[in-house]
């Protein structure tokens, strides 16, 4: 059976793969940037190419280790978290 599409939807469909990639573009040109100013790139295949400036080390997410960021937040930099305490030592 064959489907009947409308010029309107393909032109949207269209638009949405273009959206797409260029938010692939510009997150590859971000994670470039990061990684050019020593910041670690999450992005695999930027991660991949700064490789050799990064030392191997065990990384954690924040929502598997410490139960998210706003949990984070509250216990280690709210006023008398975590921070405050290393602090003032």
């Amino acid at each position: 059976q064959q489907q009947v599409v409308g010029m309107d939807q393909i032109g949207v469909a269209m638009e949405s793969i273009n959206q797409a990639g260029a938010q692939t573009a510009a997150s590859m040109r971000q994670a470039e940037i990061a990684a050019k100013n020593f910041y670690r790139p999450t992005l695999e295949s930027v991660a991949k190419k700064y490789e050799p400036q990064f030392p191997k080390i065990n990384l954690v997410k924040i929502d598997d280790v410490f139960g998210g960021w706003t949990k984070t937040q509250k216990t280690h930099f709210s006023d008398g978290g975590v921070f405050d305490q290393i602090y003032a030592k």
